[in-house]
């Protein structure tokens, strides 16, 4: 699932997300789908406003080729249609996300590409993680010092990407230092 984030007007991109359960799946009608989830690949953008989570724009493409665009129906469930010719239209949908989202904004280099061919978190300038209660954001917590602390350790040698060790160290930083629970997205 790729996403952005729109937090204080300025534009992110969403590194981790503690739970996959911010696409609201019981809201979306499977039948019209026609498809498992599995199959699915999720394009999202979400904004945070006035401390609320609003899913604003939804593209789902089908294993197939196949895209669908959410939008908002008459009775203000959200509903599919067909956008291979269509622009996706801002939603602005009241999600009740419960979890942790870490983002990210300013790519430093692309020497920090980790092994999954991924940026990892300290790979960008300023790093925020979200704290959400039912949709509503609970915390704020920037973590752009200790992504910068990670940088400086790689850049001054005292640690490598290149050995277990120090990559098993980074994580547990990584780990020590974020609220959520994001094991299997670190480095």
């Amino acid at each position: 699932m790729k996403s952005e984030m729109i937090f204080h007007d300025q534009e992110y991109e969403v590194i981790m997300i503690e739970s996959e359960n911010i696409i609201m799946e019981k809201e979306i009608n499977q039948d019209i789908l026609g498809m498992e989830r599995t199959n699915l690949n999720y394009h999202c953008c979400f904004e945070v406003k006035e401390y609320r989570l609003y899913l604003r724009s939804c593209e789902i493409i089908c294993a197939h080729g196949y895209r669908v665009v959410l939008q908002e129906s008459s009775q203000g469930n959200i509903d599919s249609n067909d956008g291979t010719l269509q622009d996706s239209s801002e939603l602005m949908i009241s999600n009740t996300y419960t979890g942790s989202i870490v983002l990210g904004r300013g790519l430093i280099s692309a020497e920090y590409l980790s092994h999954g061919n991924a940026y990892p978190c300290y790979g960008y300038d300023e790093v925020i993680e979200l704290i959400f209660s039912q949709g509503i954001l609970v915390t704020t917590i920037n973590h752009s010092r200790a992504m910068k602390r990670v940088r400086m350790n790689l850049d001054c040698g005292y640690r490598t990407l290149d050995k277990k060790k120090d990559v098993r160290c980074i994580q547990k930083f990584l780990r020590d230092s974020f609220v959520g629970d994001y094991k299997r997205q670190l480095v």
